[in-house]
């Protein structure tokens, strides 16, 4: 009977998920594990500190789906076990071989099916045990099982009601969708449904922004008042992958109707109200699309709706918010990968158009910040594996960047060449506006930030550019070498 390592099982299973590169940082209780990452095929990025690799695997599993981070035992294992299964769909600590197998499957499994974290906790000794081989000849659950076809059809009839017996309906995409297997099943959904569509925070990206349909950004009072008028006055809200956290509906100022048709979709539910229905939406979708554009005569053209234009801001002397962020449209690329932190750049942001084909992602559910310089690392290493790097552009401000700018130091060994905009408030600026505006908790220690590539990445061509003034930076952006990407740069 052929046999295989628990250790080797567990890697070869992330492999079969499409997983490539495991993040960590080395420790002696997992150096005998790590030694079989190189034996499947898999690669190894060793990170700074277990903060900047957690936040790399995330960036890696939104671009691939799915990452890996391995870290070692520690004082209070036991207590981070129950911690990290307050936030995780599973958990499991291997200590049976003969159980290791199949809880390796249950917590993947799991992951699979919920989209959400897992836990696996692997001892030296069981990860070196043997257990047979044609474990691996069970199959993981790589697409979710079919859902109860009566209720699907159920769920779609009540939409499409709901749908006729409105007048004012807007499509308000928000970063579920983005977390799961629907975001290709928008654009097709857009174009039948002719409504207004908009994003929100956590959305943005995911709709096309060329589309006649997209009416802008939904931010609760943050909106354009021609936006909070179609939001407002909407009698059937589609609310695709809704994630109404502080940060996303700009300190819960999201305000929809009271008599409005809500109509929720997640991920394995529809909530039309008050009536839930389990359905898989990424079934639900590409069905209730067909359904839809079958019905649309009863709904109705909708493309008198005009789009929200805001107002152009003249240039400038000093960089200013209104300048800056629909000044960055211009400057961004189809494909581009875009990874803006929490705070300023996450909320500025909802001002710049974003090109076809170009992605964003940002953290706005627990608003951890230094997530954008590790998020931006992993998610490049992703898309160089995919074949679908282009440029990835990072904006984060000089406080969050000083809790993970050890992410830099690996640019230099996996090609990496992102542009980097830092923009240095002199402190926690957002906070500032919350409480304490001079305050000495919100101050940032002050640092040369244009020395920062070349100290990190010292064999490879870098460059750097402090910006005072909007026509300095104009020019920047406009600047052919510095949109080329072709080695990392900041500002």
């Amino acid at each position: 009977m052929s046999e295989i390592l628990v250790g080797e099982y567990l890697f070869r299973r992330l492999k079969q998920i499409g997983v490539q590169t495991i993040f960590g940082v080395p420790g002696d209780f997992e150096l005998a594990l790590l030694n079989l990452v190189p034996e499947q095929d898999l690669s190894w990025v060793g990170t700074p500190n277990e903060l900047v690799g957690a936040y790399a695997a995330d960036g890696y599993a939104r671009e691939k789906g799915f990452g890996a981070l391995v870290t070692t035992f520690g004082p209070g294992e036991c207590h981070y076990v129950r911690m990290s299964g307050e936030l995780s769909c599973a958990t499991a600590v291997l200590e049976d071989t003969h159980t290791a197998a199949s809880e390796i499957d249950r917590v993947i499994n799991s992951m699979l099916l919920h989209s959400k974290p897992g836990y696996i906790g692997v001892s030296e000794d069981v990860a070196y045990s043997k257990i047979p081989s044609s474990y691996l000849e069970n199959k993981l659950i790589t697409v979710l099982p079919a859902g109860n076809a009566d209720v699907e059809q159920k769920v779609i009839s009540a939409i499409c009601k709901a749908l006729a017996e409105s007048q004012r309906h807007i499509f308000l995409v928000d970063g579920g969708a983005a977390r799961s297997s629907w975001e290709k099943f928008v654009p097709e959904l857009v174009d039948t449904l002719r409504i207004p569509v908009l994003t929100t925070t956590l959305g943005k990206g995911i709709v096309d922004e060329s589309s006649p349909y997209y009416m802008g950004g939904y931010d609760g009072v943050g909106s354009l008042p021609g936006v909070t008028e179609i939001v407002e006055a909407a009698d059937c809200v589609l609310w695709l992958g809704g994630l109404p956290s502080d940060f996303n509906t700009l300190a819960f100022t999201f305000h929809i109707s009271s008599s409005a048709t809500v109509i929720d979709f997640q991920r394995l539910f529809v909530q039309i109200n008050d009536m839930k229905m389990e359905a898989k939406i990424s079934q639900i979708l590409p069905r209730l699309t067909k359904a839809i554009e079958a019905e649309q005569p009863v709904f109705g053209e909708r493309s008198h709706v005009k789009r929200p234009e805001r107002p152009a801001v003249p240039m400038p002397k000093a960089i200013e918010q209104d300048w800056l962020w629909p000044r960055m449209s211009t400057y961004l690329k189809p494909g581009d990968l875009i990874v803006t932190e929490t705070g300023t750049a996450q909320f500025g942001f909802n001002m710049t158009t974003m090109p076809h084909g170009a992605k964003l992602w940002t953290q706005a559910v627990y608003g951890s910040i230094g997530y954008a310089a590790g998020a931006a690392i992993g998610g490049s290493i992703a898309a160089k594996e995919m074949g679908t790097y282009k440029r990835i552009v990072l904006i984060t401000g000089e406080g969050s960047l000083q809790l993970t700018v050890q992410a830099f130091s690996i640019l230099n060994r996996h090609g990496l060449t992102p542009v980097v905009f830092i923009l240095n408030n002199l402190g926690y600026t957002v906070e500032r506006y919350f409480n304490g505006m001079e305050a000495a908790y919100n101050d940032v220690p002050s640092w040369d930030y244009g020395t920062i590539f070349q100290a990190m990445s010292p064999e490879t061509k870098t460059k750097s550019y402090k910006i005072d003034e909007a026509k300095d930076l104009d020019a920047l952006l406009s600047d052919e070498e510095f949109q080329n990407a072709t080695y990392p740069q900041a500002s």
